[in-house]
């Protein structure tokens, strides 16, 4: 919960930390970033609130997103639900653009990934495994890209995993677009050889990739491409 995260966040040495939009009920409303804050004010640990980026992160329609700005929300965002609908990510830039703010979207297109358990690749068939593609993430990372292209506005990009997501976000970056994206800390030290054991610590989203993935993404980190290493968890 909220201490017990809090508790945690200052245990490690964290100043401050962004409190994800995917909690139960959802960060949706004015009233529930006021409770967040209200309740972290005495912590150790400054809380950054995320509120959703669509009401109730159904993907449907957009949230109250100026109201949570006002009681201080710091960015919009549906977690680990990706937005399926490209018009609404074309509105929420639009919109977060016009109240000082920017969009958090995560890239993985379920049509693809559906009922997948790690990376797809030699290991998953190895294991008997269903595997998730690269293709998840990367097609649905260059569709947010090209709409970020057309409505301006600024993305970041939670976590990314692949080669090919690092190749599109170098991309966009030279072609000038107000993008960020971040990498989990374990997508830079494990690939997907960690689950021959069956271990299930492992099962991550984003999953761990290959080695040549993992070997871009810290290359990215290394050069500026990659913004931020996150715990995501």
């Amino acid at each position: 919960d909220l201490e017990s995260g809090l508790k945690a966040a200052s245990a490690g040495g964290f100043t401050g930390v962004a409190v994800m939009s995917g909690t139960n009920p959802p960060l949706h409303n004015k009233a529930q970033i006021e409770y967040l804050l209200n309740r972290s004010k005495n912590s150790l640990t400054d809380v950054y609130p995320v509120g959703t980026l669509s009401q109730n992160q159904e993907g449907k329609d957009l949230s109250e997103m100026y109201d949570m700005k006002l009681a201080g929300a710091v960015a919009f965002g549906d977690y680990k639900n990706p937005i399926k609908d490209a018009g609404l990510i074309l509105r929420a830039l639009q919109y977060t653009t016009n109240i000082g703010s920017f969009i958090i979207t995560h890239c993985d297109d379920k049509s693809i990934s559906h009922g997948g358990q790690m990376n797809e690749g030699e290991t998953s068939t190895m294991l008997g495994l269903k595997g998730i593609p690269a293709l998840a993430e990367e097609i649905m990372l260059q569709r947010n890209i090209s709409v970020l292209e057309y409505a301006g506005g600024k993305m970041h990009i939670p976590t990314i995993s692949t080669k090919g997501s690092v190749e599109l976000i170098k991309k966009a970056k030279a072609n000038d677009l107000n993008i960020t994206c971040g990498v989990a800390a374990h997508n830079l030290l494990l690939d997907d050889t960690a689950l021959v054991d069956f271990d299930t610590n492992y099962k991550v989203n984003p999953p761990l990739r290959n080695k040549k993935d993992v070997e871009a993404l810290r290359k990215a980190v290394e050069n500026g491409i990659i913004d931020v290493v996150v715990s995501d968890h």
